[in-house]
């Protein structure tokens, strides 16, 4: 179930399925980096198509992408050694829902 909190959208069948406390938190924080992703690669891709400045936004995306699979690692590794972390920005979001 820890795993699977780190896996995007996958992430609620953890939050619905279990009442333990640290799988609810570690699926809360994943399902937030994923909504907090596809709301990024959506902005990511309207501003690239922007005249002028749309370049420098494309060169975003997979930078983005990279974040979010470095964080999905980490999430992971610390979720599976029992600790709770926090993931910059993301937790601050999570914890308002």
């Amino acid at each position: 179930m820890l795993i699977l909190s780190y896996l995007g959208l996958l992430s609620i069948i953890p939050y619905v399925a279990s009442k333990h406390p640290d799988v609810r938190w570690h699926a809360k924080q994943g399902l937030t980096l994923a909504l907090a992703m596809i709301v990024a690669s959506v902005a990511i891709a309207i501003v690239s198509a922007l005249p002028l400045i749309g370049w420098l936004f494309g060169l975003l995306g997979p930078l983005v992408s990279l974040a979010g699979l470095v964080l999905i690692v980490v999430g992971i590794a610390k979720a599976l050694g029992g600790e709770r972390w926090r993931m910059p920005v993301i937790a601050e979001l999570a914890e308002k829902w």
